[in-house]
């Protein structure tokens, strides 16, 4: 059937006589007149919802029938007789009878031909003409529209849909036996020979039973309101289809794709809902590879048994483990139970440290040899010891907070693949030597270390060097030990990381810290570590080659002597690396000798210091890299003014930083609101970082920066490690 259609044929070449394998009429169409007819045919279903939202029904009717002539499947020119109460018998004891595969077929008993269309749009055509008609009050011929509906498509939930809507709005209505609806019941009665209104109430499930099968059998997109709507109405009447397991109707491979997106506890009530729910979620091991509880309770007896059904677990995190009751046995049973955990965190926010103070009871052997991550906190030692022993040769990262102990007492001798390590304690200051400590962790990239003492010299024969060494944090609360004039005599260097460190974020006001960490002296004694030194300088100083080229967070609340910052600094503001640059300028003149490992503090406490500009000439040109400029514990009044407080200084050093869009100043006591104002009035600065605003002062600051397409954040404590440290 190929060539151009005939003159006046609208697109449409149809020889009646030819069918296909199904049955069905089959048409040659030509693509651009089947668009042509199918726009037509929307404009005329839009041209009737205008109408019915005029309530013209007679109107929309006649729309809807028009629409339904222009489709292309050229099937409507025929109409049934008007007596149509064997199409009403036939397909009524079709539904009753559960026969889907007699359900819509076009051959009445009569012998009319229905039409047959899956089109969108014819369908949404027909079904407009039920519904214009019940709106007219002609719900007969509603009813019959609506089975022709199933003629026309019979996987289509549609014509299900609104047959069941039409027999439920005439058995409501029957009360009223004068109005339209009783005399179309009667009718509708006497067509389908039921004998009686409660019969033919009885067929409201059937036809939903079916019109959910058909929307089930295609999953067409357009259905999915029609099945709402009848799945809605079999959950009124208490049907079977509306208690739908999807254990028993879905694939097991779509179950596990949406067990997979819940969490925990969602799982854990899905596995309380029926044995077979229960047997198909501990039978799929995917899903219990992450095992997250916040607060686990004790489980007594059934601990082994769980464990024993989730062998799987990748991931295991028990937040809360004070009411765990945590023995030597349930750690052993976690140890032994879980071959393939990856992640382990265990720990307690509450004040009970003599609960966790229990080990793995001597356990040895090939066990945790997959644990690559380890977070303890409120943990004792001998736990800690046993589970970084046992999975001392795959550990990745280690994260101890609390751990009331010498953390060098619980590492193994060694940990050669070691990458992050993370140690910080509120409540006691654990000793933690360096040395040592580099010695054991040959492979650290990242170190944290906050909560703790440092002591300026080691005695150890085992003391080693960071060559990969990339993020280094001490936190605010690190101290120094000043070591005794004997020991200066055998001190050996602390270790060294090399120039491949990218983050240096020394958060503690410990003068000695940077003399430790950040530059290295020739000594009598080796090489120890000093940042700033009494004049004169040593000569000659240290080559750039030994700095730092790729720094691109350097943080510092301590004062650093400028030739010493200098040395530091420039090879990153050369090689346009560095990004962060947070400066503490202390009003006091502080001092410190490396060989006596003393300090002289002098001028009392809230004089002026220095001008940034003058005190670091050179901060110039070289600054294009620096987004985030940090100024800590500064107070530029001028000298005499002690109680004043002084920002001009502060502007004047911000032009030497052109590519600078985040300012965070933290001056102490003083209030900043003239400084933040002055910040955001620049137009450069893109984001102010303080702790003083509050009250009106920090609603005003708001309107000006929102005006000005400014943020002005609050963050206690000065800028946060998270900004330098990232992937804990």
């Amino acid at each position: 059937m190929s060539g151009p259609p005939p003159d006046g044929a609208g697109g449409i070449h149809p020889p009646h006589d030819e069918q296909d394998h199904q049955g069905f009429t089959v048409f040659t169409v030509v693509p651009k007149q089947v668009q042509q007819t199918e726009d037509a045919m929307l404009r005329a279903l839009g041209e009737a919802r205008t109408l019915m939202a005029q309530k013209d029904y007679l109107g929309a009717l006649s729309k809807a029938v028009e629409a339904t002539r222009l489709c292309p499947c050229g099937t409507c020119t025929k109409h049934h007789p008007r007596d149509k109460s064997c199409h009403i018998r036939e397909l009524t004891r079709a539904v009753r009878s559960h026969h889907f595969d007699k359900v819509g077929r076009p051959e009445c008993r009569c012998g009319f031909i229905w039409s047959t269309c899956t089109r969108p749009s014819h369908i949404d055509a027909v079904d407009m003409q039920a519904d214009c008609s019940v709106k007219a009050g002609r719900h007969a011929a509603a009813f019959s529209i609506a089975l022709s509906l199933v003629r026309l498509d019979r996987f289509s939930p549609a014509g299900y849909c609104r047959a069941v809507m039409i027999m439920r709005h005439l058995v409501r209505a029957q009360l009223d036996v004068q109005g339209p609806e009783t005399r179309a019941l009667v009718v509708l009665v006497q067509a389908t020979e039921l004998g009686s209104v409660n019969a033919f109430a009885d067929l409201i499930k059937p036809f939903i039973r079916c019109g959910l099968f058909a929307s089930t059998a295609r999953r067409h997109a357009q259905d999915i309101k029609y099945r709402a709507i009848l799945q809605k109405m079999a959950h009124h009447m208490a049907m079977d289809e509306a208690k739908v397991d999807p254990v028993t109707r879905l694939p097991p491979e779509v179950l596990n794709i949406i067990f997979s997106c819940m969490d925990l506890s969602s799982l854990l009530r899905c596995m309380r809902v029926t044995k077979a729910w229960q047997r198909l979620l501990l039978s799929d091991h995917m899903l219990w590879r992450e095992l997250r509880l916040k607060n686990p309770g004790n489980p007594k007896k059934n601990f082994a048994k769980f464990i024993n059904e989730r062998r799987s677990i990748r991931i295991l995190v028990l937040e809360e483990v004070a009411e765990f009751s945590l023995t030597a046995e349930k750690a052993q049973i976690l140890a032994r139970g879980l071959p393939w955990l990856r992640r382990l965190q265990l720990g307690t926010t509450m004040n009970r440290p003599e609960r966790l103070k229990v080990g793995l009871g001597g356990l040895s052997g090939h066990y945790l040899t997959f644990l690559t991550h380890l977070r303890l906190s409120g943990v004792g030692l001998p736990l800690m010891r046993d589970l970084a022993q046992l999975a001392s040769s795959t550990l990745e990262s280690i994260d101890l907070r609390d751990t009331d102990c010498d953390v060098l007492l619980a590492l193994p001798s060694r940990l050669p693949n070691l990458k992050r390590l993370r140690m910080r304690s509120t409540q006691k200051m654990p000793c933690v030597d360096l040395g040592i400590l580099a010695y054991r962790t040959p492979a650290l990239q990242h170190l944290y270390l906050d909560g703790c003492c440092i002591p300026t010299t080691s005695d150890s024969d085992d003391f080693g060097v960071w060559n990969d060494l990339r993020t280094l944090v001490i936190g605010e609360r690190t101290s120094s030990i000043a070591p005794t004039p004997a020991s200066l005599t055998d001190a050996v260097p602390v270790p060294l990381f090399s120039s491949k460190i990218e983050s240096l974020t020394l958060l503690s006001h410990d003068i000695r810290l940077p003399f430790l960490l950040l530059f290295p002296i020739p000594s009598g004694a080796g090489l120890l570590r000093h940042h700033r030194l009494p004049p004169p300088l040593p000569s000659p100083l240290p080559t750039p080659e030994q700095s730092y080229p790729n720094l691109r967070v350097f943080r510092c609340h301590s004062t650093i002597a400028p030739p010493l910052l200098e040395w530091a600094l420039a090879p990153s503001l050369a090689n346009k690396t560095l990004e962060v640059l947070d400066l503490a300028h202390d009003p006091t003149s502080t001092t410190y000798t490396p060989t006596t490992h003393t300090v002289t503090i002098s001028t009392a406490f809230g004089a002026p210091s220095r001008d940034p500009s003058a005190e670091y000439p050179f901060f110039g040109e070289a600054c294009e890299s620096v987004k985030t400029l940090g100024f800590w514990g500064f107070n530029f009044a001028p000298i005499g003014d002690a109680a004043g407080f002084g920002f001009a200084p502060v502007l004047a050093f911000l032009e030497k930083f052109p590519g600078v869009e985040t300012v965070a100043v933290f001056p102490g006591a003083h209030d900043v609101w003239v400084l933040v104002m002055e910040l955001i009035e620049t137009g450069r600065v893109k984001r102010v970082v303080q702790d003083r605003l509050q009250g009106v002062d920090w609603t005003s600051m708001q309107e000006l920066a929102r005006r000005k397409g400014a943020e002005v954040v609050h963050v206690p404590r000065g800028m946060g490690v998270e900004w330098d440290l990232e992937g804990w």
